[in-house]
């Protein structure tokens, strides 16, 4: 929940800081370090623990990737002025208060700009500096606002460099839920339909307005049409469809099948507005000089595919010349290899290979066996 995010949030950046009693069990040495460089998490994100039933809640991220307020404090301690292709980067605003009745009234503001305004349903509240006492961060980059009244509406923060708003965010008191809403966390990167290829899909339970109602853990079915499937859909072990929200948030993993085009992911839940996303898949085109180099040390010419089944249809190139020929799980495990002169078509049923899974072939012209036409 909001508060239990923001309390370890604060009580993180008071260790890096060296502020904290739980500094004093920094037996490495590492928080407030003047002579350390950098500083590193151990677990970028929650994790299920083998050794415990309860998940491992020291990450950034949550168990599903989902931003949680740290995240935003480690941003907030960027240089504004520093830019990085494909990287988020640039003056940011995050405000950790979901703005319900029951939220803290101590609202914080995680910000790398010099200066942040708050506005209560577009009358400013207060204008605030960076938070004192955090000298040895790169930055202050917490901001407290102090007893804000509250009531429902709209909440802002704007956030300034120089006098000028340079960034914002806005958190709106949620209301009854009336809709699901479906986004592809993607990052812009493209899902290719290689059979293995998968990417993050979040649907949320929202109110009339879009905002996500954070109190919610109700279950969503699922529905998907197109090339492609839902991890875990159907096995009841995984627990996926329906899948349950957590803060009014749930995850699945969409995979991509052999085919290019279209999937399009449904959710709905009684008496919702039902919502959907469309994942565009781009084809397949193979691997060329892409082996291991036992392999690729030997091969001048190397192909590799992705396919099902126990039966291989040899390209033309490949036909009737001595060829190397192994096969791949997509965990990388050998399954089979062997230097052969196929006419057409490669039997694999002898091999380990499950004939329902994707597979890599990965084929090259032996050594000085490459035959011309």
């Amino acid at each position: 929940g909001e508060v239990s995010m923001d309390t370890a949030t604060v009580i993180r950046a008071k260790c890096l800081n060296g502020t904290h009693i739980y500094a004093d069990d920094d037996w490495c040495g590492l928080y407030a370090y003047k002579r350390m460089a950098g500083f590193s998490l151990w677990g970028f994100a929650d994790v299920n623990r083998g050794d415990a039933a309860f998940i491992g809640g020291w990450g950034i991220f949550d168990v599903d990737r989902y931003p949680k307020y740290e995240y935003w404090f480690f941003r907030s301690q960027m240089d504004p002025a520093l830019r990085i292709q494909g990287c988020s980067m640039g003056p940011m605003v995050k405000i950790t208060n979901y703005w319900m009745s029951t939220s803290p009234k101590n609202t914080h503001v995680y910000s790398n700009c010099q200066q942040i305004k708050l506005y209560l349903n577009n009358t400013l509240v207060a204008t605030q500096n960076p938070d004192a006492g955090f000298t040895n961060l790169p930055r202050s980059s917490i901001y407290t606002f102090s007893n804000v009244t509250w009531s429902a509406g709209t909440l802002r923060a704007d956030g300034l460099i120089g006098g000028t708003v340079v960034a914002s965010d806005t958190v709106r008191t949620p209301g009854a839920k009336t809709q699901i809403k479906l986004v592809v966390d993607d990052h812009g990167i493209p899902t290719i339909a290689d059979g293995s290829d998968f990417v993050m899909v979040y649907v949320k339970v929202c109110d009339a307005n879009g905002t996500v109602v954070p109190t919610d853990t109700s279950r969503i079915s699922l529905t998907i049409s197109g090339p492609g499937t839902i991890i875990g859909d159907g096995d009841s072990h995984v627990g996926v469809n329906p899948v349950k929200a957590e803060a009014g948030v749930a995850p699945i993993l969409v995979r991509a099948g052999l085919t290019a085009g279209d999937i399009v992911v449904t959710g709905s839940q009684t008496n919702l507005t039902s919502g959907s996303v469309t994942i565009h898949t781009g084809a397949f085109v193979g691997t060329k000089n892409h082996l291991d180099g036992a392999m690729a040390a030997h091969a001048p010419i190397v192909r590799t595919f992705k396919t099902t089944g126990d039966r291989f249809v040899m390209p033309q190139e490949f036909t009737g010349k001595t060829v190397t020929v192994a096969v791949y799980d997509l965990c990388g495990r050998l399954l089979y290899s062997a230097t052969i002169k196929p006419n057409g078509m490669i039997d694999l049923s002898k091999s380990r290979i499950n004939p329902n899974t994707v597979h890599l072939v990965k084929l090259a012209l032996a050594r000085g066996k490459r035959e011309s036409n």
